[in-house]
């Protein structure tokens, strides 16, 4: 039942009460004036008949109506279908809009820096210990690639005394960088006689101005400084 049909209602009851209100208490005209149809005659001198017959009418109108029809002012139905879709279309534009920004917004992982490690060939350039330059010092250092945080070296080494006689020497080591990013060097084989093996000491590995490799670590007390160039 709507607003409508309990408009139709109230008025139904209302007319009903006045016309027998108007029947009860109202005075009869001498004049009667009759209605007649379908074989019924009806006095409708007094007009209560006519508002209790009007009343009954819209007591009963709501019940002859169709019970599936459109309420008065009522949309909620096309407002729901017009007011939802612009809501969904808007959720979903949200959510790819935040979904996309999401995806542009992340940063790419950042790789973790390299470490320099030597690798290849290199002629030694000049060569020192403990500050003393020795120039009768030549000889090479190779460099294999074990990964990226270690290399495994060889180098030859020919000295020459002050009389000219030469004596060759070929060594063997690693070299490694640390997760907090330290050198270090091992020399682990050599032909020299006087060779004592060292398996770990602190290295100073850089690369210096026209690509000369600087190593620079300390072998029983001793400071050794090499350079080499490719």
């Amino acid at each position: 039942m709507d607003s409508f049909d309990l408009i139709l209602i109230v008025t139904g009851a209302l007319l009903i009460l006045v016309g027998l209100g108007l029947f009860i208490f109202g005075k009869k005209d001498g004049n009667k004036n009759y209605l007649e149809g379908f074989g019924i005659k009806l006095d409708v001198s007094n007009p209560s008949i006519i508002l209790i017959v009007a009343g009954v009418g819209l007591l009963l109108a709501p019940r002859l109506l169709p019970a599936n029809k459109p309420a008065m002012g009522d949309t909620s139905s096309p407002l729901q279908h017009i007011v939802t879709e612009p809501q969904q279309q808007q959720s979903e534009f949200v959510t790819e809009k935040s979904t996309g920004q999401d995806n542009t917004g992340k940063e790419p992982p950042k790789q973790q820096p390299r470490h320099f490690m030597p690798q290849g060939y290199w002629q030694l350039n000049d060569y020192q210990e403990s500050g003393v330059a020795l120039p009768n010092v030549q000889g090479s250092i190779s460099f294999a690639n074990d990964s990226e945080q270690k290399r495994s070296w060889q180098a030859n080494l020919i000295f020459m005394d002050m009389w000219g006689n030469m004596a060759s020497y070929s060594y063997q080591g690693q070299i490694w960088v640390d997760p907090e990013g330290r050198y270090f060097i091992s020399l682990l084989a050599s032909n020299d006689p006087g060779f004592i093996a060292q398996p770990r000491a602190p290295l100073e590995l850089m690369m210096e101005q026209g690509n000369m490799l600087h190593l620079a670590y300390s072998y029983r007390g001793t400071d050794i400084l090499m350079h080499f160039m490719q």
